[in-house]
């Protein structure tokens, strides 16, 4: 069995990785899930926002009459998607499969020009082809 990453080694590989700071990082995550958010009330949708620190989702996502229709992780890019990987956590992956059809995974580019761009991944659990292990893996406790 593999020992559990350290608490605090994810946060500070993400900040590394895309040499941003953490505050830099809320501000893009901030101005993804206003896109989202606007997305889904565009497509008749009640968009809720869950907590910042929800695990495995980001928003609920209502019909008109009450029924929850989708669970939506939000992944925000600050340029292209195609200058960055997007990941899950163990536990967005889990919930996600979990929830199969109605979990979704949007991925938000160009989060602060005037024309940014949402990706839908329905069901991205079961349309994953393989798993990364990052540098966290070796700070272990």
């Amino acid at each position: 069995m593999l020992p559990p990453l350290k608490a605090d080694a994810r946060e500070r590989y993400e900040s590394r990785k895309m040499g941003l700071s953490q505050e830099e990082i809320d501000k893009i995550d901030k101005a993804g899930m206003k896109h989202v958010v606007e997305y889904e009330i565009k497509n008749n949708r009640n968009p809720e926002p869950m907590e910042h620190t929800n695990k495995g989702y980001d928003i609920e996502s209502y019909d008109n009459n009450g029924k929850l229709l989708r669970f939506i992780e939000v992944k925000s890019k600050k340029d292209n998607w195609d200058d960055f990987n997007v990941e899950l956590s163990s536990s967005q992956f889990d919930f996600a499969r979990e929830k199969g059809k109605s979990f979704y995974l949007y991925v938000v580019d160009n989060v602060f020009s005037d024309s940014p761009r949402i990706y839908e991944i329905n069901d991205p659990a079961n349309r994953a082809t393989g798993y990364l292990f990052d540098p966290p893996w070796a700070e272990t406790e």
